[in-house]
């Protein structure tokens, strides 16, 4: 099905793909022995070394980049998928030597370059990423600002502060900064 599954989804995925005739001795080896078939699961799960678990305890090909990272780019996106949250990339550097995906040194410059030239990942505040999935869009806060009143019209300054305080991790000065510039924005007369 080329997806990840949460342990009990795929216990259940297993046996219910199970044939009638392979179940049978499987369940006729574990009355033997007297054990549970879900016992016989996690026996399996220990020993091949076909399916692992990722760091978001989701079970998946050992092969997928999803199960085991081999790119920066792939160990920074499971990081901020099992942190659901921004991230500074200091602190990204530190998730990723606490997951240890492998014995490779990682360097928070090296991973705040790999964030910078990959645009899966929207810088969102000083040294804040973000996943682009996560709704977040690429940009400056001046380019923002056109976007949001370009798709919603004219409004007042707070609901221009919330549009883009939802987009970025910014002072509501640097967005007031920002409005003022003549050359980019007017203030209308209502």
């Amino acid at each position: 099905e080329k997806k990840l599954y949460a342990h009990d989804e795929m216990l259940d995925a297993a046996e219910a793909h199970l044939p009638e005739d392979l179940k049978a001795t499987l369940q006729g080896f574990a009355t033997k022995h007297n054990i549970s078939l879900e016992d016989l699961a996690h026996a399996y799960l220990r020993a091949t070394t076909k399916i692992d678990k990722n760091i978001m305890d989701q079970w998946g090909l050992s092969s997928w980049d999803t199960v085991r990272p081999k790119k920066l780019s792939d160990k920074i996106n499971l990081i901020m998928h099992k942190v659901t949250k921004p991230l500074h990339f200091r602190e990204i550097a530190d998730q990723i030597k606490s997951a240890a995906f492998d014995t490779k040194k990682i360097c928070p410059a090296t991973v705040h370059n790999e964030l910078i030239a990959n645009d899966n990942f929207i810088l969102i505040g000083r040294g804040l990423y973000a996943l682009k999935d996560w709704g977040y869009t690429s940009g400056t806060v001046a380019e923002i600002i056109s976007r949001i009143l370009t798709e919603g019209g004219a409004m007042d300054k707070e609901a221009i502060y919330d549009k883009v305080l939802a987009q970025r991790k910014v002072n509501k000065s640097t967005i007031y900064l920002t409005l003022i510039n003549k050359d980019k924005f007017a203030r209308t007369d209502e």
